[in-house]
């Protein structure tokens, strides 16, 4: 699993997962928010909204 950790809100965290298997392979991609005052986790799958080849999925590069 690799992923990405983003503070989206007031006490919320937003983790965008990428699952792969034992060869390496990716086999989804999630958004995970957490509301750390309350300790809630939602999942969403977000495979068809972020390609696997994004290397930072939701970050802008500066030019």
């Amino acid at each position: 699993m690799r992923g990405y950790l983003a503070e989206a809100k007031d006490n919320l965290l937003a983790v965008v997962v990428y699952d792969r298997d034992a060869a390496g392979n990716n086999t989804a991609r999630r958004l995970v928010r957490v509301d750390v005052s309350t300790g809630v986790q939602v999942e969403r799958d977000v495979s068809k909204l972020i390609s696997e080849n994004e290397p930072y999925p939701g970050v802008m590069r500066l030019n």
